[in-house]
């Protein structure tokens, strides 16, 4: 079996071929260039109670930017029309041990796992073909067996558009015994009827188990009732300001309060400051405030409800206010 070292290794759609990544400052990734922390800024968005789940909850996205429908969305789907729906996985495709949003829907899941089937999965490249030297022949897409075109369409790889990646296949074990590529292979290229063509290299496999899962709704509530609730147990009033400290929350709401990174909070951010540590903040499904003083809030201002982001830099006011007492997690 021809090997190389695998460049995304368990990282799906990695670009290889020598392409770099933009990230966030205009660098690129792997430069070493990193956008240093502002030492505190606000930001504050009216939301409306079924726009809070989203944004506290796992939540399942309904199409990717193409405008097909994503795994978890279809046994969501089948959820909602049946009651109860199956996914193979290695891994539970959606959680059961708590809520998650999907349209304008909270949703309690359980469970059970009702088969183990024995499996491979592979760590391959589907690489950019440079040149004209091949190791091994070269195979039609339409002549490959079922069995790997089958794999191939449900990773996004069957139009022959998506190539330079490194990602992870799965097949079963008895999949594998009818692929023409893998364990071992000589195809070196696959070639698609549009002239795509992409080179192919397996570079690692593991065994694992396929499980299904047997999926079932405990419980629905529609968004704007759990959001509703949410926002009644976390809200609180900003009132009674200054006019500088106005200034700064009407500086949040129309885009965003910065103080930049050499620069010294104002009295007024600091007072503003002092009014968030009293006050419980929302907590997020995977929030980056986790660790940080500050974090979301849903916060009251002149009759509007506002999901209020705060992050600070613990040093720059001093001994640092330890802002919040704990975290509203959702019920």
């Amino acid at each position: 079996m021809r090997r190389r070292a695998l460049l995304a290794s368990g990282v799906a759609l990695l670009p290889l071929a020598g392409c770099l990544s933009a990230v966030p400052g205009g660098g690129a990734a792997g430069s070493g260039t990193a956008a240093e922390l502002p030492t505190a800024s606000l930001s504050m968005a009216p939301v409306e109670d079924a726009e809070i789940p989203p944004l506290v909850l796992h939540t399942v996205t309904r199409e990717y930017g193409s405008g097909e429908r994503t795994p978890e969305a279809t046994l969501l789907d089948r959820l909602e029309r049946e009651g109860s729906a199956t996914a193979d996985r290695t891994r539970p495709p959606l959680p059961a041990d708590r809520p998650l949003a999907y349209g304008d829907t909270v949703y309690r899941l359980a469970y059970e796992v009702t088969e183990e089937t024995p499996a491979i999965r592979f760590s391959v490249t589907v690489d950019i073909v440079n040149g004209d030297e091949r190791e091994g022949r070269t195979v039609a897409f339409s002549d490959l067996p079922a069995v790997d075109r089958r794999v191939f369409e449900r990773n996004g790889l069957a139009s022959g558009e998506v190539v330079g990646i490194g990602t992870t296949l799965l097949y079963t074990e008895r999949e594998a015994e009818r692929s023409t590529l893998v364990p071992e292979t000589d195809v070196s290229v696959v070639e698609w009827d549009s002239g795509s063509e992409a080179e192919w290299v397996v570079d690692d496999a593991h065994e694992t188990d396929l499980k299904t899962y047997r999926y079932t709704v405990e419980g629905t509530t529609p968004a704007s009732e759990y959001g509703r609730e949410i926002r009644e147990r976390a809200q609180w009033a900003l009132s009674d300001l200054s006019d500088a400290e106005r200034d700064v929350v009407e500086a949040a709401i129309e885009d965003r309060h910065v103080v930049a990174t050499d620069e010294t909070p104002t009295p007024a951010l600091a007072s503003l400051v002092e009014r968030f540590r009293p006050h419980d903040r929302v907590e997020e499904s995977s929030s980056e405030y986790r660790n940080e003083v500050g974090g979301p809030y849903l916060v009251r201002y002149r009759g509007e409800v506002y999901w209020t982001r705060l992050s600070i830099r613990p040093s720059a006011f001093g001994s640092g206010p330890e802002t919040g007492t704990g975290t509203l997690t959702p019920g």
